[in-house]
């Protein structure tokens, strides 16, 4: 398994999809290109054709729980998270290209 806070320089968190073991899956979401975008627990996660995972977005983790959905627009490939416990959607700013992470802008 993962840490739950997964920084960037563990290989387990960043890195060939082989080596990035998932906490808890909560959600999928298929994207353009080949590409998908996992929930997995407090951790919004990419995964790109290339095999190489990234993360997105990581949620607060005093959170009571990890339900939300997330789904990936077919036009700008830009990426959308419901928070139920906020009752919100949020876009993942730059989602759709090489862009900011954890990045949010609310809808």
């Amino acid at each position: 398994q993962r840490p739950l806070d997964c920084p960037p320089s563990d290989v387990r968190c960043e890195g060939p999809a082989k080596d990035s073991p998932l906490l808890g899956p909560t959600a999928i979401a298929g994207g353009r290109d080949g590409n998908f975008f996992v929930g997995d627990f407090n951790l919004v996660r990419h995964v790109g054709a290339d095999g190489k995972v990234r993360t997105l977005f990581q949620l607060s983790s005093n959170r009571k729980s990890f339900d939300y959905h997330i789904a990936v627009s077919p036009v700008t490939g830009e990426v959308y998270v419901s928070d139920p416990e906020r009752l919100i959607v949020v876009r993942l700013a730059g989602s759709g290209e090489e862009g900011a992470r954890g990045a949010v802008q609310e809808e």
